[in-house]
């Protein structure tokens, strides 16, 4: 992604992106470009750039996964419904789920607290038969750990 930083007077400019990339899950890489001087930056290690500015100033974020978004799974391979652990776990505004259904089928994700408080719930509707990755937007849910469940119909 390519973004312009624009200033309306010339001088010293500083950058933050403070936690926002505390909270990505594992398997993701970030590089910030500046596209002036070429400076490449990790975000994860530094929370902060500071640059002379002159005006207009391009960055490129670069974001790497060995994740993928395909089907990792031939469908011919799912023999029976699977639901991975909930990660990042605690989390704070987000988690992700991943599941896989051997048919197509209706299907739900439930979240329980650590109570057994049943505190959401994701779909109920129609999926293929695949692997699916579902992101839980938990920015009402305090910190802390979660359960799920998902629910299918036979």
């Amino acid at each position: 992604w390519e973004f312009v930083v624009s200033t309306y007077q010339s001088g010293e400019v500083t950058i933050t992106w403070e936690r926002i990339f505390e909270t990505t899950p594992p398997g993701y890489e970030f590089e910030l470009v500046d596209g002036e001087s070429g400076q490449v930056i990790n975000p994860r290690i530094l929370i902060f750039y500071t640059y002379h500015s002159e005006g207009n100033r391009t960055f490129t974020l670069n974001v790497n996964s060995s994740l993928s978004a395909v089907n990792p799974i031939p469908l011919a391979m799912l023999t029976e419904f699977a639901l991975n652990s909930i990660y990042p776990n605690p989390f704070n505004n987000f988690a992700i789920v991943e599941y896989s259904l051997p048919y197509a089928t209706s299907a739900s994700i439930l979240i329980y607290d650590t109570n057994g408080n049943l505190i959401g719930q994701a779909g109920i509707e129609m999926h293929s038969a695949g692997y699916f990755v579902y992101k839980i937007n938990g920015n009402d849910l305090g910190v802390g750990n979660y359960f799920v469940k998902m629910v299918a119909s036979e």
